[in-house]
């Protein structure tokens, strides 16, 4: 690049919409801007450099300046695209450590193959399901406990709800993970999904995750959590009858009403 063929404009030669009533979309420039290419009188020309739009440019005169200037217009403008980028690193850091954990786990071979006829086939399962001393946090947040030494166990045929947030991976086609079934439904649509559900799951064994709690109401055990620990484990009467924080969490969701609709 040689230095007579730059050209470079600064504000006195940028024309305003009064200055230039036929080109209305010309403004004048606080700074002074750099391009590559010498221009005749009356050229337009745009500019864009890292996302940075350096106007529309509407040149009278020409000044020559060296390649120096152009590498210091070059380094300001991606010292800038630059320091955008500054307040998300962090997080990137954070996503690609928490990306790791999950590619390894999808990438982890698996030592089931359904596909082959050899191997260990069970003609039946016993399907009761048993969590015991569980920890879990996200990678992205591992101060933050979601579930802290959780144990209980589901008996064969039992409709369990946990009311917390929680995530489970259940592929044994004799058990139902339902996780917040009916969070997105209105009162009529969840009704219909609730009866539908305990037609087809009477001998299955189900396992509930659920924040709305008319979801939850007929399993036959309840469990509550509060930070990752359980505080609560009945049905639905025995949780109203000792009015902790199941028995809080009804009333702020107005359960009473519901089942007095559906008795109706």
């Amino acid at each position: 690049m040689r230095s007579n063929n730059l050209t470079a404009i600064d504000e006195t030669e940028c024309l305003s919409p009064s200055q230039s009533p036929e080109n209305s979309f010309l403004q004048p420039s606080p700074t002074k801007l750099t391009i590559t290419k010498t221009y005749s009188n009356k050229e337009k020309f745009m500019l864009i450099f890292n996302g940075y739009n350096l106007q529309f440019l509407n040149f009278n005169r020409k000044k020559t300046i060296n390649v120096g200037d152009v590498q210091t217009e070059v380094v300001i403008y991606g010292i800038l695209s630059l320091g955008q980028t500054n307040p998300f690193i962090q997080a990137l850091y954070e996503a690609r450590v928490a990306a790791y954990v999950i590619w390894q786990i999808i990438d982890e071979p698996s030592k089931i193959n359904t596909n082959l006829d050899k191997g260990l086939i069970k003609d039946d399962l016993i399907c009761d399901i048993q969590f015991s001393n569980v920890d879990f946090s996200y990678p992205s947040r591992s101060d933050v406990p979601i579930l802290t030494n959780l144990s209980f166990n589901i008996k064969h045929g039992q409709s369990v709800a946990l009311v917390a947030i929680a995530r489970a991976l259940l592929r044994d086609p004799k058990i139902l993970l339902l996780d917040e079934a009916t969070s997105a439904l209105d009162d009529e649509s969840e009704k219909i999904v609730q009866k539908a559900l305990e037609r087809t799951s009477q001998n299955t064994t189900t396992l509930i995750i659920a924040h709305r709690l008319s979801t939850v109401r007929r399993a036959d055990k309840i469990i509550v959590m509060q930070q990752g620990e359980i505080v609560e484990e009945g049905d639905h009467e025995s949780l109203i009858k000792a009015q902790g924080l199941y028995f809080y969490f009804v009333k702020q969701q107005n359960i009473r009403q519901i089942e007095e609709e559906e008795e109706e």
